[in-house]
C-alpha cells in the first residue's frame, strides 16, 4: 500500500484536522483519477486542462492535512480514534456525543444548556 499526504509544512501542523481519502477498488480507475486530480488541483492550483482551479489550495494546504489512499486494500481505520478526534473538533463530549456547554454557548443556546442540565 502507498499513500501521498500534502499539506503546507510550514504551518503547524498540530491544530490541523486531517482527512484521509481512499479508492476502495483501485482496478476501477475512476476512483483513483478523482484523487489524482484533486491532488493535481491542490498542488499546481490548476485543472488539467490548465485553467484555475475553483479549490481555495492556499487555504487548504494551510489548514489541512490529506492523504490520498489510491488503493485501500489492508487499509484499517481506528474508528474509536477517529471518533473522539471528530468530537473534539466539534467540541462535543466524547462520552455521550452531546455538544459541551462550550459549544452551545459558542451557538447562543444558553436556554438549551440550561435545559441539557437539568436532565442531566
Amino acid at each position: 500500500m502507498y499513500a501521498l499526504t500534502v499539506t503546507n509544512k510550514s504551518t503547524q501542523n498540530q491544530t490541523k484536522p486531517r482527512a484521509i481519502f481512499a479508492v476502495p477498488h483501485a482496478h476501477e480507475p475512476a476512483g483513483t483519477a478523482a484523487c489524482m486530480s484533486v491532488i493535481d488541483h491542490l498542488l499546481t492550483g490548476e485543472d488539467p486542462e490548465g485553467f484555475p482551479t475553483d479549490i481555495n489550495r492556499k487555504d487548504a494546504l494551510n489548514k489541512l492535512i490529506l492523504t490520498f489512499i489510491p488503493d485501500r486494500r489492508g487499509l484499517t481505520v481506528p474508528l474509536d480514534q477517529l471518533l473522539d478526534m471528530y468530537y473534539e473538533q466539534r467540541k462535543w463530549d466524547k462520552k455521550t456525543g452531546i455538544p459541551t456547554s462550550e459549544k452551545l454557548q459558542e451557538l447562543g443556546l444558553t436556554k438549551e444548556m440550561e435545559d441539557l442540565a437539568k436532565t442531566s
